[in-house]
């Protein structure tokens, strides 16, 4: 009797795969969750008034205490063999060269404060992709990335609607990012934007309404706060769904399908007429859209920003600047710290920089970056040859930042990190994980069949 096939990674009957034996996973939950917990207190003031630094550093510090014990968990659990044989060589080899940059660190003296918060970005890095690399985990991830989502929109609303007297100020930009930042700083926990941006019309109501309105806050704060940034990140995930719509066979115009475009239609026109009256009612809105486009067309604008402005040039030209011929090999270790203009910045020595290159070789030289990189440019070699649409929303919220990595960081301390990673390891991953109500043909085919089995 040929024997039954079985799909046993994925509970299709709604039942929660984070059980208590799920060590890896569950460690990565709360390494994330105390993460958010304390950009949150970060963001409402409430260091400095009622927790003592002490209470602050616990905080901060359990976030990454927990990613170890989530990385140690998955490596002890063989985690790693889910990845695809190159990326297991190169994420077995980037822990290997993190010892290194560890020992490195303490031979050239650094501060042990800067070489803990660099052991701190990388437990969560490689936590993060083994995490997101198990395909059982997906379903859960999903919907916590939801609830997180969620939260921060709705956290965003509400500080935006409190910002009171500062709405009425012409410089409201620079009030709402120094002086007044809670919602500026919460606004910045929507990294998983693309993510549902790209399942919107995806998964339960719920989720549904979860992702639009949580789009929809983000770049309305994105006008509000004048950031140039992720209109171009817009334009960027508009291209690559263009260019990976166009590896796909194309839908026959079905009735079902006319609906579907009918529904979607409606609702963007609901939505662009909600936006108009927000827009109108806002005053300052109003202009904060016309001082938006003046960044992009007039003078010190995004071509100039690029071509003339030396602000993206001065880091790596920095680290290039002040290191050794073993600098340059192999970078100043973890809790290395690079050298900035005390006219721009509060402080003359920084553990991190603007620039993803410049953080790569100011830790680990030439030879982190033939480490690194390699593993990033795969991601983006795999991604121009998938053909499954589906995959499309797990590539593009990590192809984006790894294309803009010149001009951003995503390796710091904190939730985007994590959130990052989780969508790397996906990608690297042997396994297809099932995400918002989406499974594979074969395993459709097996649900399927058991439940005519059930009628039966």
């Amino acid at each position: 009797m040929q024997k039954e096939l079985q799909i046993p990674r994925v509970d299709y009957y709604g039942r929660s795969t984070l059980t208590l034996t799920n060590l890896p996973l569950a460690f990565f939950l709360l390494a994330v969750s105390a993460s958010y917990f304390y950009t949150l207190l970060n963001a409402f003031g409430i260091f400095g008034r009622s927790l003592s630094s002490f209470t602050e550093y616990v905080i901060f510090a359990s976030g990454p205490l927990f990613s170890f014990c989530s990385l140690f968990f998955g490596l002890l659990g063989g985690k790693f063999n889910k990845l695809r044989p190159f990326y297991r060589n190169w994420f077995l080899l980037n822990i290997l060269f993190a010892c290194f940059l560890f020992l490195n660190g303490l031979a050239h003296s650094n501060a042990i404060r800067y070489i803990g918060y660099d052991v701190c970005v990388l437990f969560i890095l490689f936590s993060g992709l083994l995490i997101g690399s198990d395909s059982k985990n997906w379903q859960s991830l999903d919907k916590f990335l939801a609830a997180q989502f969620a939260a921060s929109t709705v956290l965003c609303i509400i500080t935006w609607l409190n910002l009171g007297p500062l709405c009425d100020q012409f410089n409201l930009r620079s009030n709402l990012t120094s002086i007044e930042p809670t919602c500026y700083i919460i606004w910045g926990t929507l990294y998983a934007w693309p993510y549902f941006l790209a399942t919107m019309n995806q998964g339960s109501r719920k989720r549904r309404y979860i992702a639009h309105t949580g789009v929809l806050v983000f770049f309305i704060l994105a006008i509000l706060f004048q950031k140039r940034t992720p209109f171009v990140f817009l334009c960027s995930f508009i291209v690559l769904y263009i260019f990976s719509s166009r590896k796909r066979k194309r839908k026959r115009l079905t009735r079902k399908r006319v609906k579907m475009l009918l529904v979607q239609g409606i609702t963007l026109l609901v939505i662009s007429s909600c936006l108009i009256l927000v827009v109108r009612k806002d005053n300052y809105l109003e202009k904060s859209i016309m001082l938006l486009s003046d960044r992009f067309v007039k003078e010190g604008n995004l071509k100039e920003t690029i071509l003339k402005n030396d602000r993206l040039t001065y880091e790596p030209v920095v680290v290039y600047e002040d290191a050794s011929p073993f600098n340059v090999v192999f970078g100043k270790g973890l809790g290395g710290t690079i050298r900035l203009l005390p006219k721009d910045y509060t402080k003359t020595q920084m553990p991190t920089t603007h620039s993803g290159v410049a953080f790569g070789q100011l830790k680990g030289g030439i030879v982190w970056a033939l480490i690194l990189f390699p593993g990033l440019i795969k991601l983006i070699v795999d991604f121009c040859k998938v053909k499954d649409k589906h995959l499309f929303k797990l590539y593009v919220p990590i192809i984006i930042p790894i294309l803009f990595l010149w001009f951003g960081n995503i390796l710091s301390v904190g939730i985007g990190l994590g959130i990052y990673m989780l969508f790397a390891g996906a990608c690297m991953s042997r396994e297809r994980p099932v995400i918002a109500g989406i499974v594979n043909e074969d395993e459709s085919f097996c649900i399927r069949s058991n439940i005519r089995k059930m009628r039966l």
